[in-house]
């Protein structure tokens, strides 16, 4: 099972995003996660959660936008944050890759990428190729 989030030991974004794949992996409907998840937040998650009126609580969507509304996570804060990765002496492509992928997601507009579908995932590992071929030629000795 999940552990309590601790804002002092866990990443918001990373728990959120454990948490969804956990429920998935066990088979959970998706209209109970909520319920699953209100058992694990605390502090300012906890916090944003709680002031959600009851309908909305029972909304996956609503609730995570809710807790990284009071973290002041927006869709600029995930791109100003794949602008600023860069390739670390040891990390595979593929770790840059994926950081690089979830920040882009989390950064463009779920119902944009919804209408354009294979397009999105087209134009997503498009940007995502590029910034990596960007940031290993930044490596690079001159």
């Amino acid at each position: 099972g999940m552990e309590e989030f601790s804002e002092k030991k866990h990443d918001i974004l990373a728990y959120l995003d454990s948490f969804e794949r956990n429920l998935r992996h066990q088979g959970i409907d998706r209209r109970h996660w909520t319920v699953n998840l209100e058992r694990y937040l605390t502090g300012t998650a906890q916090r944003a959660f709680s002031y959600l009126d009851s309908d909305d609580k029972d909304d996956w969507d609503m609730a995570v936008g809710a807790i990284k509304k009071a973290y002041q996570i927006t869709p600029e804060h995930h791109r100003l944050r794949a602008r600023k990765i860069k390739h670390k002496p040891g990390q595979s492509i593929r770790d840059l890759e994926g950081n690089l992928r979830v920040e882009l997601r989390n950064w463009l507009d779920p119902e944009v990428a919804m209408k354009l579908q294979s397009g999105y995932r087209s134009i997503l590992d498009k940007i995502v190729r590029e910034a990596v071929l960007d940031s290993l030629t930044e490596c690079q000795p001159k």
